[in-house]
């Protein structure tokens, strides 16, 4: 004979797959093989140098409320044939216009196999690395709790006439190349899962958890002979051999080709900056790469709060003043801008209208004029 529940605990127990039946489907993130990335892919990212987010601590059920990033500026990053970059490579990922990664299949796993340099040695076309070990881009399928790691020697040689005249005038002795090699020891852990709330989206997520060490020499080689940059014959304090450590969390949905956001912390833990994806038909007036060398300021129109973005200019003293339309002085400070280049200034003591700003260097030099609209009531 069949038992039949009371009507109490047949409600109680609906009641608590109410409860956990979100919580349980949405546990069961996995990134898998469909959304691997494929030749003509296209994705956007912002990239914000001075956010304001928490990240939380690691587990299960998370929110991470990252709705308030921004930046005039967007990257586009495509996948494509490398055509006569390399043979062994099987898709080239390209940041507007120009090649980041070789990558190969690895049965089903993504693996980088070459990079081009980021530190802009040379003063010709960047060259591209030596992994000794293929790294990490992206796995067919992980979960959460699932971790590994990575050891491996990713080196970079330089001809002499491939270096910078900076570079240069900064030897003793000028060598016939220069290798500068990366020794990476990283462990990838995927240590929660929850929500990810993004400007103009609201996504399912895991977060990898990168922790990354890096001990990087310059080796100097002349007549055939090694000899490391920092002893007598090739001396130069800016580029002796250096450790560093740094740990980054990557955010994934069950369908993004590669991370929604990139979150790099400093040596101290605090968030440095946020790269993030976003709908190019959301965002159709960011910049690309190739407009980046110049001031901006945004959100213009503002209602009070301005962020000053500094890229691509030194580390120094800026003084930052702003006018009325007959070019009247209304107010002006003076700000030290780091390496992030941003400054926050909040204008909302302004009245309602149109004003001019101005930035100045450390030598008085006006680097920019503009319009800048406030709307504020």
């Amino acid at each position: 004979m069949r038992r039949i529940l009371p009507h109490h605990l047949l409600r109680k127990i609906i009641h608590i797959i109410c409860i956990l039946g979100p919580v349980l489907a949405t546990s069961q993130i996995v990134v898998d093989q469909s959304s691997l990335p494929d030749f003509g892919d296209t994705i956007h990212y912002k990239t914000d140098r001075k956010p304001s987010i928490l990240l939380g601590d690691g587990g299960e059920n998370q929110l991470w409320d990252f709705s308030q990033l921004t930046s005039p500026y967007s990257d586009e990053v495509t996948f494509n044939s490398p055509g006569g970059l390399s043979d062994r490579a099987d898709m080239v990922v390209m940041q507007n216009g120009s090649p980041l990664f070789l990558l190969h299949w690895f049965d089903t796993d993504l693996k980088i196999i070459g990079q081009y340099d980021s530190q802009q040695f040379s003063q010709g076309e960047p060259k591209v690395s030596r992994f000794s070990e293929p790294a990490f881009f992206r796995n067919e399928t992980f979960g959460y709790g699932d971790s590994f790691g990575q050891e491996y020697e990713q080196t970079t040689s330089y001809a002499s006439n491939d270096l910078s005249f900076e570079m240069l005038n900064s030897l003793v002795e000028i060598p016939d190349s220069i290798n500068v090699i990366r020794e990476t020891s990283v462990v990838y852990e995927v240590d929660a899962w929850g929500s990810i709330i993004l400007p103009m989206s609201k996504e399912d997520v895991l977060r990898l958890k990168i922790d990354r060490r890096e001990i990087i020499t310059y080796v100097a080689i002349k007549d055939g002979l090694e000899s490391s940059i920092g002893n007598r014959n090739f001396l130069n304090q800016q580029i002796t051999p250096q450790e560093t450590r740094d740990i980054s969390y990557h955010y994934y949905s069950s369908v993004s080709k590669i991370p929604l956001a990139m979150v790099e912390t400093d040596d101290y833990g605090d968030v440095r900056q946020v790269a993030y994806q976003i709908d190019k038909s959301f965002f159709g007036d960011a910049k690309p790469f190739d407009e980046r060398k110049g001031l901006a300021a945004y959100p213009n129109p503002s209602i009070g709060p301005v962020r000053f973005d500094f890229y691509g200019y030194p580390e120094g003293k800026y003084t930052i003043r702003v006018f009325n339309t007959i070019l009247k002085s209304i107010w002006s400070e003076s700000f030290s801008v780091d390496q992030n280049g941003v400054v926050d200034v909040d204008l909302g003591f302004l009245q309602k209208g149109t004003y001019v700003y101005a930035v100045d260097n450390a030598y008085g030099e006006r680097l920019l004029t503009k319009k800048l609209l406030i709307i504020n009531p």
